[in-house]
């Protein structure tokens, strides 16, 4: 008679066979009726259909704009973990880089408070005559930001490459002091000291955030000014005009690029790529398994179109492809809809453009730079050579 105990462990053994090899196991059969009612999710559902919202521009029209967006800001900052006050950091590492393919570049490692490095790559496409616009660009999930620069570390990395994903790249080519900033968790950044990791890059980093009361996405965003930080103080010296440090980011990095325009002023726009939709038809309404976009009690405040609109009046170009299967492109054009009398209240209707290409979650870099260049007035001069019209809005 076979016991309980290797009767357990042969059981066990079935069931992860069968998972390798993609056969799920039944869950208890449940009785007819009301069948959805057992889902958790239905909880869930109950709540975000019912979530207060209470400061988004819908309930607060009586309040003027700017006083709106300052009392937005403030709490987007709180819930989601912020950093507001930054100490000085300090520069580890700062020499040049360069690989086939790729335009010179300069790498500086950063240090913050408690020790965390953060990479940065500096590409310089001009001759050192005159300042330049900059732009900070963001990677979305995948291997890490030598995508930026077209350098390949993993079979799938051509493919992201050729998709558009080489952003330092095309933004050298357009013109800018590019910018490319490894995300907490990507790449250089993944985690790698943690025992029994989860197999998801980055769901342990965004759940032990939260037991302090801070979210990856506040993480993330407070690294972006530790970027913008060093590269205001370091402006002269990298030829770049402070007062026209763009981001550009796709997919979790353009949700990034959303928060850190939004959160950081000094931001002078922003690309945001395949990253726009309400909370409560994207990440709220299906499974996740990394935790990158969840601030804490969000839904209490507001929605993803009271977060777009405080990036007003600053140039903002929103993008995602009409198959999106993550940010649909419907969904983006509705909640910039709803965000764009933050514009029109500014009079600078003219500094967002909504973009649907036809096509599936990726970056369209035909089609965003024209856009880009000319909601945020860059007219060029010559080659890589940029005049930003100094006319306000």
């Amino acid at each position: 008679m076979v016991s309980p105990v290797w009767s357990m462990r042969y059981a066990a053994l079935l069931r992860r066979l069968k998972r390798l090899a993609g056969i799920q196991t039944p869950p208890p059969p449940r009785p007819a009726a009301a069948q959805a009612a057992y889902d958790p999710s239905a909880r869930a559902s109950f709540l975000m259909r019912d979530a207060p919202l209470a400061l988004s521009r819908a309930k607060n029209r009586d309040q003027g704009l700017s006083d709106w967006q300052t009392q937005a800001r403030d709490k987007l900052a709180e819930i989601t973990g912020y950093c507001r006050e930054r100490p000085r950091l300090a520069v580890v590492h700062d020499a040049p880089y360069q690989t086939p393919g790729s335009p010179a570049m300069r790498e500086v490692v950063l240090a913050t408070e408690c020790g965390l490095l953060a990479p940065l790559m500096i590409a310089d496409p001009g001759d050192g005559a005159g300042l330049r616009p900059a732009m900070i660009c963001l990677q979305g999930t995948n291997s890490g930001f030598h995508l930026s620069w077209g350098e390949t570390r993993e079979p799938v990395d051509a493919m992201r490459i050729e998709r558009g994903g080489d952003f330092l790249r095309q933004a050298a080519g357009q013109g800018f002091v590019a910018v490319a900033l490894e995300m907490r968790c990507f790449g250089r950044r993944a985690e790698r000291a943690l025992p029994r990791r989860s197999p998801v890059h980055s769901i342990d980093h965004a759940l032990h955030l939260m037991l302090n009361g801070r979210s990856l996405l506040g993480e993330r965003s407070s690294d972006v000014s530790l970027a913008l930080d060093w590269l205001v103080e370091n402006a002269p010296e990298l030829g770049i005009d402070p007062e026209m440090i763009y981001i550009m980011g796709h997919s979790a990095g353009g949700s990034v690029a959303l928060y850190s325009s939004a959160l950081d002023t000094r931001i002078a726009g922003a690309i945001l790529s395949g990253c726009i939709g309400y909370a409560r038809e994207t990440y709220g309404a299906r499974g996740d398994q990394a935790g990158q976009n969840v601030v804490p009690g969000f839904l209490n405040w507001m929605e993803t179109d009271d977060v777009v609109a405080l990036c007003a009046p600053r140039p903002t170009v929103v993008i995602s492809g009409t198959k999106d299967h993550i940010y649909p492109g419907d969904g983006a054009s509705r909640v910039c809809a709803s965000a764009a009398d933050a514009w029109a209240a500014l009079n600078a209707s003219d500094r967002l453009a909504v973009l649907e290409p036809e096509g599936g979650h990726r970056f369209y870099p035909d089609a965003v730079w024209p856009a880009f260049s000319e909601v945020a007035r860059l007219a060029p001069i010559g080659k890589n050579e940029f005049l930003k019209e100094r006319a306000s809005p």
